[in-house]
């Protein structure tokens, strides 16, 4: 089955829900599969045109764990705002580039199509969390 991963946007004081809920709002959500911090920190550097390395946990650690159920079978991350801002600023070519990117760290194992439909889903629910001043989360299931 592997790890679900949904990216979803809302305020702070809802974001919890998402974990209880079995509904979301379908333009503010999006569902995956095996991506956690680790692989999102990989995109951030990426973004930034930075060398990844896994040991570099310091980017992994900036997404904010808001629950943590079930012994860690459920967690809820908060994305932090400076990767949002800089999702949600990326134009048509950059998205691309970066896709491409991604897919050179050893972070996954994804190509860069595949990379580029997450990434893709990634912004434009970036884009609507700035634009109604709501943040980005990702809730992981095992």
């Amino acid at each position: 089955m592997g790890l679900l991963a949904d990216f979803y946007i809302s305020t702070d004081d809802a974001a919890a829900d998402y974990d209880e809920s079995d509904s979301w709002p379908e333009p503010e959500h999006a569902q995956y599969k095996n991506i956690t911090p680790l692989e999102l920190s990989a995109l951030w550097a990426a973004m930034r045109h930075q060398e990844w390395h896994a040991w570099q946990e310091w980017q992994e650690n900036e997404f904010e764990c808001l629950l943590n159920a079930d012994e860690g079978e459920r967690l809820i991350y908060r994305f932090p705002p400076a990767f949002v801002s800089l999702l949600a600023r990326l134009d048509p070519d950059a998205l691309a580039r970066t896709a491409e990117d991604w897919t050179e760290t050893d972070a996954i194992t994804w190509d860069t199509p595949d990379a580029q439909e997450v990434l893709e889903d990634i912004v434009r629910l970036a884009r609507a969390a700035a634009a109604t001043g709501r943040h980005l989360y990702l809730w992981n299931c095992v």
